[in-house]
């Protein structure tokens, strides 16, 4: 029998420079929701005006909690916290999410961003104003299993990053 088909390896782009992720996850559907609230502005004179469009998060749900600690956990658990970028330096992140074919249009690529990005704040960059950057990527997995990777690239005037100078549009000369 040949055991060769049963191992890869897997080489990281040099353009990475941290790469982790996690086959078998949850991926979270929902991000979390907002509920209006209502606000009444009272002037000195004593009359009062009811105020619209305000609007109060809702805790976040216990999946993204969960999908949130479960990155953590990787970082964590592993050298990554070592290679955390600073401030001032600008980063490229990439987020690639593998689904089932029945969750693939249950999930939203911009909520798994923003949970992505709260959950490496201060583990893996000090913070999201740090992001130049944004990928985010979902497929149906070919073995039908829900995961993720996460890469982060240090930009600098090197190093442009996986989509280098990439630009829709620029002045005639």
């Amino acid at each position: 029998m040949d055991t060769s088909a049963k191992f890869k390896t897997y080489v990281q782009h040099p353009e990475i420079d941290i790469l982790f992720g996690h086959v078998g996850a949850t991926i979270p559907s929902k991000r979390q929701d907002f509920k209006p609230i209502q606000m009444t502005a009272v002037y000195e004179d004593g009359t009062e005006e009811i105020l619209h469009n305000f609007y109060v998060r809702k805790p976040s749900t216990k999946s993204v909690q969960e999908f949130e600690q479960l990155i953590r956990d990787q970082i964590t658990s592993s050298s990554l916290q070592e290679k955390k970028i600073m401030k001032p330096s600008l980063v490229e992140v990439t987020i690639a999410i593998s689904l089932t074919r029945e969750k693939y249009f249950d999930i939203d690529v911009d909520n798994i961003s923003k949970t992505v990005l709260d959950a490496i704040k201060g583990y893996l960059i000090e913070d999201d104003s740090q992001v130049k950057r944004l990928i985010c990527d979902k497929d149906i997995h070919p073995l039908n299993k829900d995961g993720f990777f996460i890469a982060l690239t240090e930009l600098t005037p090197k190093r442009r990053g996986l989509m280098g100078d990439f630009y829709l549009f620029s002045e005639q000369k």
